[in-house]
Parts: C-alpha cells; sequence; structure tokens
C-alpha cells in the first residue's frame, strides 16, 4: 500500500463480506435500529416519485392483481424490497411490524 494513503482502509481485508456488498452506501447513517413496516407498496408514499429500493434500487411496480409487498421506513420515506430486508435485517438491527391497510 502507498504510505501517502496509509489511512485508508484495505479494501481486500473485506472481501467477500458483507462490507463488500455493492448495494451498501452509507445507509448505516440512517437507517441502523429502525423499525419498518412490512406493507403493500403504495406510490402515495415515495419521495419525489422514488419508487425502489433503496438498497438494489429494483423499481417496484404497482399491480393491483398482484400487489407487492415491501418494507417502508416512515422517517426517511425510504423502501426496502424482501431480499435486500432479509440479506440486511440482523446488519441494521431491524425489527417489523405489519401494516395493513
Amino acid at each position: 500500500m502507498d504510505k501517502a494513503k496509509s489511512w485508508l482502509p484495505d479494501i481486500s481485508a473485506h472481501k467477500g463480506t458483507w462490507r463488500d456488498d455493492w448495494r451498501l452506501m452509507g445507509h448505516e447513517g440512517y437507517l441502523c435500529d429502525k423499525v419498518l413496516q412490512h406493507r403493500k407498496f403504495d406510490r402515495q408514499l415515495c419521495v419525489l416519485d422514488f419508487d425502489q429500493c433503496d438498497f438494489c434500487f429494483e423499481i417496484f411496480d404497482e399491480d393491483p392483481e398482484h400487489p407487492l409487498s415491501a418494507y417502508f421506513e416512515p422517517d426517511q420515506k425510504i423502501w426496502i424490497c424482501e431480499t435486500c430486508f432479509k440479506d440486511f435485517k440482523k446488519h441494521f438491527n431491524w425489527t417489523a411490524q405489519e401494516k395493513n391497510d
């Protein structure tokens, strides 16, 4: 490692761990220890029509015949898909509550 940049973390030490996941982009600053609402996706709860998972950017489609369920964080108005919730639940220490509207 270049001595001029010795303060940078050694990214090779994190290969294959959760720290190497491309979906993590600073979410720890605002999503740790949150209670998420497991609910039917509702575009009206989106900020600026951001109708996708905050981690993997999966776009949520509203299909009345097959309603999509996802996890919603009401303070930040963030949606998280089922897969990303499952993958990061332990890392972020999330709990979920069912929200039936």
